[in-house]
């Protein structure tokens, strides 16, 4: 009787990386997205804006990255709130209008109000850490296609 010594493993990976790829989507988009507004494509956010439905799904990494993104959001706002700042207005809906129409859209994640009142506008971004200890001010942003993006959108929120 000979007995195997070779271990099957199911394609675990593989199985997760089809729940991803299932959970991508292409969105209507009928306004500009606050989020894109510091885009250095003017003709993507025409695109996003127009064409939508000709819009190349994104690929299963970057659909990691947005979903540990979505799972991050909780835990760093209740650290926020531990630390001290009430947090209020969390994922309000936003409009910007120009001559009476819809122009852009988006959500704020939250509004941090300190021990003293001030209020700050919050939104929460993951990112890799070596990008995060390159960003120690308002310029840090502009290195990065996508970081470029966050300031314009905190400004406009």
């Amino acid at each position: 009787m000979t007995v195997s010594t070779d271990l099957i493993f199911p394609d675990i990976v593989g199985a997760v990386d089809g729940v991803m790829e299932q959970r991508i989507r292409v969105t209507p988009c009928h306004t500009n997205r606050a989020s894109a507004i510091g885009d250095d494509c003017e003709r993507r956010l025409v695109y996003e804006h127009t064409h939508w439905r000709q819009k190349a799904k994104h690929d299963v990494g970057l659909e990691y990255i947005f979903e540990v993104g979505r799972l991050l959001e909780k835990p760093v706002m209740d650290m926020i709130h531990k630390a001290g700042f009430e947090i209020i207005r969390q994922q309000e809906p936003f409009e910007y209008k120009a001559n009476g129409e819809v122009f852009l859209t988006g959500h704020i994640d939250g509004v941090l109000v300190a021990p003293d009142g001030t209020e700050y506008v919050a939104e929460v971004k993951s990112m890799h850490p070596a990008i995060w200890d390159s960003v120690n001010d308002e310029d840090g942003f502009q290195k990065k296609s996508w970081t470029r993006k966050y300031v314009p959108q905190l400004h406009l929120y």
